[in-house]
């Protein structure tokens, strides 16, 4: 891979050669991600949020700047092949980076029965002539494009959330239907105001 600097257009990524990239486009933008994340060593991590309704949902975890010591690139573990995992003294955490092809749900789930701690990375906004800043912005400083796989520190509070939201939830509907004209009402208000026009009427003739 070699940066360019085109002539007509911004600077963006090459390949020396169809044969450095067996997988066409989508392999090479992957990759480029990884060496992204290799040589950035850090990354920035989505907050953690329990999303009951539109309306009711909160942050667990805030965002967070990860400054790893090393990042290795596909790495075999938990019985599957890992995009990138970076490390921090004894901590890891596992990076899935999706171009068009998600994780299984099995993968997902086996992040989580092994108790290891795992995010996706979307890149699908990038292409073979995005520019390196603009790798960087998707891979390593982005949140919006990022989701937590697995996070076990956090996933206790995260199941709290979720019963406080439930009452929450519960509670704002019950208001809400409290607040419900009860039925018949609307009809003896209407009667009521009936009744009073014929009195005016009388009074007026």
């Amino acid at each position: 891979m070699v940066a360019r600097k085109g002539t007509v257009k911004r600077h963006h990524f090459a390949h020396y050669s169809s044969t450095t990239c067996n997988g066409g486009g989508e392999s090479l933008i992957h990759r480029i991600a990884k060496e992204v994340l290799l040589e950035s060593k850090t990354l920035v991590t989505p907050a953690y949020i329990h999303r009951h309704s539109k309306s009711f949902s909160k942050i667990i975890q805030e965002t967070k700047t990860v400054n790893f010591d090393c990042v290795s690139l596909e790495v075999d573990m938990i019985g599957y092949r890992v995009d990138a995992v970076g490390y921090v003294k004894n901590k890891k955490l596992a990076v899935e980076i999706v171009y068009t092809h998600a994780p299984s749900v099995e993968k997902i789930k086996a992040f989580q029965e092994m108790g290891i701690p795992a995010i996706q990375i979307n890149i699908d906004a990038l292409d073979l002539l995005s520019t390196k800043i603009e790798y960087h912005e998707q891979v390593v400083l982005g949140t919006s494009n990022k989701t937590w796989l697995s996070n076990p520190r956090f996933y206790p509070q995260y199941l709290k959330a979720g019963e406080e939201l439930d009452q929450a939830y519960m509670d704002y509907t019950s208001v809400i239907e409290y607040q419900k004209p009860k039925p018949g009402a609307k009809r003896k208000k209407q009667e009521g105001a009936v009744g009073v026009g014929k009195k005016y009427q009388g009074n007026y003739h």
